[in-house]
């Protein structure tokens, strides 16, 4: 048996393969065992045996063709038998479970005392079906680890792996993959699994995607990888982490080429994701994370992303008491996809430095903050519709049932949005071309300002309608539209359209009123110190007075132009 190593490109990683094997024919291994040795590659030769048992003991040289695996034989499993280990000492060069033709399926179970060492390649499951089992504080190693190695054309083949209770433990030195085909990786009840670089779901060559499933579920159970993780590099990929669950890593690729597909759920008290680097959620393609019910998710890079890539349509979600998502430094909401942030029922959105929504031309992106405990909090500015330099693609923050923003600033360029009912603490809310329409309330505690270009559009019914509470100062400008809805309408009703605490500067540059004509009223904008008014005025009826013109504060306040990000 010859043993070919291979280290491919960008994306790709050291591979092992069999010369007798589909992916290398006898043939052709051959003829490229003669060129790398022409060139002075490597080789290195192994012995091989096949277990032959049905279940049995992994030291009984009988249950195998050549005697039990040494540290350099290469061990298959292939004919649905399982091979169990429950003393330390088992070792092979490289270990392969279902992994020769469709037909093929192996099992190793590790429990107890068991220790199983892999010099190479632990392939769970090949063209045929493989499990893993690791149990009752058992330690199994190797240098890369491949769980579904290989996409069949027959439905149900897959690699299953299973890490359970306190000590049992998978390690492997360098990959980890989860779904080079199809395969599914479950860590309970306080078990461990390491490695340098996880995948989920690795290649995208038919006949099928590939597709792979990791569950940490419970108080103690780990899954560390050294360096970045790929829920869904190529395929589709699934992470859940619950009941107490923890999975830390470097990067964090949520779909990671075009044509993937990635989801990320976090939940329940003391679930966490900890990266300790940039995060994209939706790098390539669709990506998905979910953060409920008192999970956790910590991001620990310069940037993290919702919809990086054109193609992208990508969500985060934080909903529950609890939920957290702790972003450290800058968010792009919509980087040049389509990205939403919801935030709901009192989840909470806590962001170091600057968010951009919808962020470069074409590119769309919303923040929806529903629920009086829902909080948005970030040390920067936020930016809808582009960032803190100038205008980009389309941005959306809509506020509902009293959620609150916490923003060192707050701009609304001109293909964004601020809409709904909800309140921003404590920071300049500026509207440049940008549009405010509030449906029930917006409670803004720092400066509203709106430049020459700002639109406002604020709909009032006879039992109310939206309105602007600003508890410092107002300076208007721009274009309102106030559109009357339903009815009748009572003449001499007057509604408040905007009110500031410390006082208005200047009107509003021209108002436009949308509603069905009725004889016994005309409707009027009217102002007067801290106040924007809609007045029914009755036919016939002068204006009522007194309604005098705002006038300019005489030390307005700065604004300050921040330095591009």
């Amino acid at each position: 048996m010859i043993r070919l190593t291979k280290y491919a490109m960008k994306g790709f990683t050291k591979r092992t393969f069999i010369a007798d094997r589909c992916l290398l024919s006898p043939a052709l291994g051959a003829a490229v065992l003669l060129l790398l040795v022409s060139f002075g590659a490597p080789v290195v030769t192994v012995g091989q045996t096949i277990w032959t048992d049905g279940t049995g003991d992994w030291f009984v040289g009988t249950n195998w063709s050549a005697g039990v695996p040494s540290s350099s034989t290469q061990a298959k499993i292939n004919n649905g038998g399982t091979a169990q280990i429950s003393v330390a000492g088992a070792t092979a060069d490289s270990l392969l479970l279902g992994y020769d033709t469709t037909k093929d399926s192996g099992t190793v179970t590790v429990l107890g005392s068991g220790n199983l060492a892999v010099n190479t390649d632990l392939a769970v499951g090949g063209s045929g079906n493989g499990v893993l089992n690791v149990t009752g504080a058992a330690q199994v190693s190797d240098d890369s680890g491949e769980i579904g190695y290989t996409i069949s054309s027959q439905p149900g083949i897959m690699g299953v792996a299973t890490v359970t209770g306190p000590g049992s433990a998978w390690t492997s030195s360098s990959y980890l993959y989860v779904g080079y085909g199809t395969g599914s990786l479950t860590i309970t009840d306080g078990a461990t699994v390491s490695d340098t670089w996880g995948y989920l779901a690795y290649w995208p060559e038919s006949p099928g995607r590939s597709s792979g499933t990791v569950t940490v579920d419970g108080i103690g159970s780990t899954w560390t990888n050294l360096q970045d993780l790929w829920v869904g590099n190529a395929g589709s990929g699934v992470l859940i982490i619950s009941n107490g669950g923890t999975v830390t890593n470097g990067a964090g690729h949520v779909a990671y080429q075009f044509g993937a597909d990635g989801t990320v759920t976090v939940d329940g008290i003391g679930s966490a994701w900890n990266i300790n680097g940039f995060l994209y959620v939706g790098e390539g393609d669709d990506g998905i994370l979910n953060i409920t019910n008192g999970g956790r998710v910590s991001s620990n890079g310069n940037f993290a992303y919702v919809a990086y890539n054109a193609a992208a349509q990508s969500a985060v979600t934080v909903s529950g008491v609890g939920s957290l998502w702790d972003n450290h430094a800058g968010l792009y909401i919509g980087f040049s996809g389509q990205g939403m942030v919801s935030i709901t029922n009192g989840g909470h959105v806590i962001n170091g430095t600057f968010i951009n929504v919808g962020f470069n031309p074409g590119a769309n992106g919303t923040i929806s903050i529903s629920g009086s405990d829902s909080v948005l909090s970030t040390g920067g500015v936020i930016s809808i519709g582009g960032n803190i330099s100038g205008p980009g693609g389309t941005g959306l923050l809509h506020l509902e049932d009293g959620a609150s923003i916490n923003a060192g600033g707050l701009n609304v360029w001109n293909t964004g949005s601020l809409t709904g009912s909800g309140s921003i603490a404590k920071t300049i809310s500026t509207f440049i071309q940008g549009a405010l329409v509030p449906e029930q309330t917006i409670s803004i505690e720092g400066q509203l300002i709106f430049d020459a270009t700002a639109r406002t559009a604020i709909t009032v019914s006879p039992e109310g309608g939206g309105n602007v509470d600003v508890q410092s100062t107002a300076e208007l400008g721009g274009q309102l539209t106030v559109t009357l809805s339903g009815g009748p309408f009572v003449p001499g009703a007057q509604y408040v359209l905007l009110r500031a605490q410390n006082g208005l500067e200047n009107t509003f540059s021209s108002v436009n009123i949308d509603y069905q004509p009725d004889p016994s009223f005309t409707p009027q904008v009217t102002y007067d110190a801290t106040h924007v008014y809609l007045y029914l005025a009755p036919s016939g009826s002068p204006t009522p007075t007194p309604t005098p013109t705002p006038t300019a504060t005489p030390t307005p306040t700065a604004t300050v132009t921040p330095t591009p990000t």
